[in-house]
This record gives C-alpha cells, structure tokens and sequence, in this order.
C-alpha cells in the first residue's frame, strides 16, 4: 500500500513537472505555432499542457523504483556525512543558517520593495539567500569558540542572577 503510494506521488510530482513545461511552452508561444487543433490558442495551450504531464506522469511513474532507490541511497551517505559532523557544530550551524536566512528575508523583502516584483528581482533575491545563507553558517561555524563562552559572559554581566 506505502509502495503504491510513493508511485503515485512520485508519478504525481513527474505530471506537475510536465505541466510546468507545458507552461513554459506557451510563454515562448511555440505551442500555438507547432499545434494547431482549430480550437482557440487557450484551449490549444491547455490540452498540450495536460498531454505533457501526462507523459511525465507515466514517465516518473514507470521510473518510481529507481528514483526511490536513489533517493535512499542520497538520505543514508547524507546521513552517514551528516554523524560525522559534531554536535556543537551542527547547533552553531543551524543558529548561522537561521541569522543568515531572517537577514536575507528582510533584504530581499526591502529588495522587493525598491524593484518591484519581476524576474531581475527573483533572481537578485534567490543570490541574496544562498549568499547570506552560506556566510552565516561559515561565520558561525568559524567562530563556535566564542559562542561556547556565551554563557560565561552573560554571568559577568551586571544584572545577571
């Protein structure tokens, strides 16, 4: 039953991926160009869409066991990398990773603001979060020793219990 269930998801996911070609498709205008049923050019676009992703379904359906093979392949030598990595290290990564996303959110939404919302911006936004994500993992990985005196230092504060 679980089996048949991941097909269908998988076979599901393989169709949304179709349709988003079909999509593309009609933005560069080729679908009402190449095929030409006599219906109105949304109806054309519509029906192409919806044949692409149901080639993609029965494609990602038909290749489901070697997708969830490979899948689990990638979770366990992710995993095993991942056990390799100390306790410390993935908690001071994790505090970076989530410094680093809040800024970019709050830069790519002042971004957003400024430029208004279009395709320059997108781009200019997904470089901003891979950019502030990467330096507040190093950043905070780079400088775990100081965190770990944090508690040491609150202490020393004035107005510390």
């Amino acid at each position: 039953m679980f089996k048949s269930f991941v097909r269908l998801f998988i076979g599901f996911l393989g169709a949304t991926i179709g349709y988003a070609i079909g999509i593309l498709l009609k933005l560069t205008g080729i679908t009402h160009q190449v095929l030409n049923f006599g219906l109105n050019e949304a109806t054309t676009e519509f029906i192409l869409s919806l044949i692409i992703a149901l080639i993609f379904f029965l494609i990602f359906f038909m290749a489901s066991p070697w997708i969830k093979r490979q899948s689990l392949k990638f979770v366990k030598a992710t995993e095993k990398e991942l056990q390799k990595i100390p306790f410390s290290q993935m908690v001071t990564g994790t505090i970076g990773l989530i410094i680093g996303l809040i800024i970019a959110f709050l830069l790519s939404g002042l971004l957003r603001g400024l430029l208004g919302t279009n395709i320059f911006s997108g781009i200019l936004s997904f470089a901003i979060y891979g950019f502030l994500v990467y330096l507040g993992i190093s950043i905070s990985i780079r400088n775990m020793s100081d965190l770990s005196k944090l508690p040491e230092l609150i202490k020393k504060l004035p107005n510390a219990p």
